[in-house]
């Protein structure tokens, strides 16, 4: 029904509800009854199991079969699938006669019946494609119940229904070229938005592969597309048409359109609210604490004083190394003390020149004790 509905083949009740459809698939009924070999069925819920019929000894059966008998009604592929809900390992076959003898597997020129191989195992649990035959073909199809390897496992499997099916594969074709020539030419894809434009026939459906997620948003010829639904009893209004319970869907008149679609994750807008209310609270925190916190106020103190130490509770680990700031005025007065330092260490010296030559007159008689003495008064009178 999807792509007979994507194709507008598809015709609805007044209700909403599907009334006809493009048929691909065209089942053919199993002819009964089946025929069991070595086999007994018994009910397993919705289901059938079908059990081999052990020898006396309680051994394993030789080998029980079940044998499905259909005719084929058009000139089309043939697929089948077996439903079932507990699958359980089978071997099947399959013959271009209706063979009488059950132990007997042949086909009309007396070949073997042709092996499908192991069905319910792996990937092999899947719509089969038997062949093509011409209509009116009878077909046997042959189920071999297995056991492990080992052989302790007891020899059955459990089948809900057998499906054989044409698959009308001309009609098929004919809807997927309908297809091609109405797409939707997209013009912009990027980020979180689509937009293109599509020509709609009559009865069509805009059909996409996007999920029904809360958060898409629709626009048709630039103006916002919605639709009314009804759930339990209640109208409710979406915006875009749910196909399949899966898919977004935009209903159109014939002609073209221009569609843009545009994703918003749900909570998004209420997220970057929350965050822009968090930076702001942090801000007002930082303000507050800059007007009323002791230690920024001390700072804010200093720097007027001219002081850029950072406060300490305590004192300093002398083994740790802390940076400090030192002002303009302080860094003045340390020049101004070393340049005191340097002329005071100049004056030193040259008073210890003077007395050494002081003392060599003394020594050499040209300065009497006396004299020396009062020389040496006066120079270090001088340094205070």
């Amino acid at each position: 029904m999807f792509l007979s509905t994507a194709a507008g083949q598809t015709t609805f009740t007044e209700g909403g509800g599907f009334q006809d459809w493009h048929k691909y698939w065209n089942q053919i009924a199993v002819t009964e009854p089946w025929r069991l070999n070595q086999v007994y069925t018994e009910p397993y819920g919705a289901q059938t199991n079908f059990r081999e019929i052990k020898k006396e000894d309680g051994s394993h059966a030789d080998d029980p079969t079940v044998d499905l008998f259909i005719t084929t009604e058009r000139d089309e592929p043939l697929y089948m699938f077996f439903k079932t809900e507990n699958q359980s390992k089978v071997n099947l076959w399959l013959a271009d006669q209706w063979n009488d003898d059950p132990y007997l597997m042949e086909n009309k020129d007396g070949t073997q019946a042709t092996s499908l191989g192991a069905y319910f195992e792996g990937d092999n649990y899947k719509i089969l494609y038997i062949g093509q035959y011409p209509a009116g073909q009878q077909l046997q199809l042959r189920m071999t119940l297995l056991t492990d390897q080992a052989g302790t496992k007891e020899k059955y499997t459990i089948i809900k229904d057998f499906f054989f099916c044409h698959f009308d594969s001309d009609l098929f074709e004919q809807d997927i070229q309908y297809l091609k020539q109405n797409q939707w030419e997209l013009t912009k894809y990027g980020g979180r938005t689509l937009e293109g434009k599509i020509t709609a026939g009559e009865g069509q459906i805009m059909m996409t592969s996007i999920p029904a997620e809360p958060g898409w948003k629709v626009w048709v010829d630039g103006k916002r597309y919605q639709v009314n639904v009804t759930e339990d009893g209640q109208t409710v209004t979406q915006d875009f048409n749910t196909l399949f319970q899966s898919m977004i869907g935009v209903e159109l008149t014939p002609g073209e359109h221009t569609v843009k679609m545009k994703y918003t994750p749900p909570g998004l807008t209420t997220g970057l609210f929350l965050l822009l209310c968090g930076l702001f609270c942090c801000y007002m925190f930082y303000v507050y604490d800059k007007e009323h916190n002791a230690v920024w106020l001390l700072m804010a103190k200093n720097r007027k004083q001219g002081i850029y130490e950072l406060p300490y509770d305590e004192e300093p680990d002398p083994d740790q190394k802390k940076k400090q700031y030192v002002s303009e005025k302080t860094k003045a007065a340390v020049k101004e003390e070393a340049k005191a330092e340097a002329k005071a260490e100049l004056a030193g010296d040259m008073i210890a020149d003077e007395l050494k030559k002081l003392k060599e007159l003394m020594d050499d008689g040209v300065l009497t004790k006396e004299e020396f003495d009062e020389q040496k008064k006066k120079l270090l009178n001088k340094t205070k």
